[in-house]
């Protein structure tokens, strides 16, 4: 395969650490912040913010089965965000708040992302409606500009991400129990109808026994529970369920999966995976009836104990592997080296740069990943398709 130039990806990462000095400290910006005496609510927040993906690929081509690869720049993602906050007096325990999302993709057409209204008293009960994410991965949850790698895992991409409907949800103590329950259409992020009046449920439970900052991140730093001085190390185990059916009377795909997910954090490294089973039935006894299975481990560490790297530079490495079309009954050949019923390993390495503090809020806010995936086709049917991608993102 071509390869970049050594030294030109070397004066690459040095040209995006020199602009770390040249720029002021980031932040989302509040168009609108103010205490609000004597109202039920005491404060009201609204912020605008947005993010940024630029990117270089290279994807191997391979002629003999006829895939031409990718070389080039794109834009990934550029997105607007907008929240707001109506928050309860402090003082009290179980004070009623309002909090409201609306994100919007601007690549490659413009597209509603997410637009909901969460309501409820304190963090044990909540009542999320809208559009958003169904909590069905941990990796899904994750918002793109907190990835370790720049795109998530291949199970993920398995089903749809965000639906209409709603959901249940809350946490106890420094997130010790997180809980979510949500009802959905079923049709897909942006259908305004449930096509065939039956819904899609998921369910969510994940217990840190010392406390969490919750599902939003893939790679921290120095984590320590509000409020105390010392570094805790973070240990999340999870488990999530969804079912949904979708498709006209006759034609209707029934689909039931588990879903296992496992998180640790300490200083510099943190580490997660998930495993995913799923089942999907087909009401047309001519279509085959299959099973999927997939899962993966990663893992991201700052590089501890050199100065300044520690805090702006960490390793990374992904390890995936699954099937999505495991054909129950039938034998159901695979038709080509592309086909997508064929089982696949990927193996991700890379290096990411991170401006992090001063300049930032969190490491993530602005960085630079550079990562190689070799990926293999596991039913002797295979191709060169492994690829390189340099991907810079901004968020503010």
């Amino acid at each position: 395969m071509r390869h970049l130039p050594s030294h030109g990806l070397s004066v690459l990462i040095a040209a995006f650490v020199t602009l770390f000095a040249g720029i002021a400290p980031a932040q989302a910006y509040d168009v609108l912040d103010k205490e609000l005496e004597g109202r039920a609510f005491e404060r009201v927040r609204v912020g605008v913010g947005g993010f940024l993906q630029p990117r270089f690929r290279f994807t191997e081509p391979d002629e003999d089965v006829g895939t031409t690869g990718e070389l080039g720049f794109s834009l990934q993602r550029v997105r607007i965000i907008i929240d707001s906050d109506l928050l309860a007096p402090s003082h009290r325990r179980f004070g009623f708040s309002i909090e409201q999302k609306y994100q919007f993709e601007l690549i490659p057409e413009p597209s509603l992302l997410d637009a909901y209204m969460d309501v409820g008293f304190g963090t044990e009960f909540r009542l999320r409606l809208g559009q958003f994410k169904a909590p069905v991965h941990r990796a899904l949850l994750v918002s793109d500009a907190n990835n370790l790698f720049a795109d998530r895992n291949q199970i993920t991409r398995w089903i749809t991400d965000r639906e209409m409907g709603l959901m249940f949800h809350g946490y106890w103590g420094q997130r010790y129990i997180t809980w979510q329950f949500a009802m959905f259409n079923g049709e897909g992020a942006n259908r305004l109808n449930n096509i065939n009046n039956k819904f899609y449920y998921a369910a969510r439970v994940t217990f840190s026994p010392l406390g969490s900052p919750g599902d939003g991140f893939e790679i921290l730093k120095d984590w320590k529970p509000e409020g105390r001085e010392k570094y805790v190390p973070i240990f999340t185990i999870g488990y999530a369920f969804h079912t949904n059916v979708i498709g006209p009377p006759g034609q209707q795909e029934a689909r039931s999966a588990h879903n296992v997910e496992a998180f640790f954090h300490w200083r510099f490294l943190t580490a997660m995976g998930e495993f995913h089973y799923a089942q999907i039935d087909w009401e047309q006894v001519d279509i085959a009836d299959f099973t999927q299975l997939g899962g993966y481990g990663q893992l991201g560490a700052f590089l501890f104990g050199v100065p300044w790297a520690q805090d702006h530079i960490a390793v990374m490495y992904r390890f995936e592997q699954g099937d999505r079309l495991i054909p129950t009954n039938d034998d159901v050949t695979v038709a080509s080296p592309t086909d997508p019923g064929q089982a696949s390993r990927r193996q991700s390495v890379g290096i990411g740069v991170f401006a992090g503090e001063p300049l930032f809020n969190v490491v993530q806010d602005f960085r630079l990943i550079v990562s190689y995936t070799i990926k293999e086709e596991l039913e002797e049917l295979t191709y060169r398709n492994n690829e390189l991608n340099v991907t810079a993102s901004l968020r503010f």
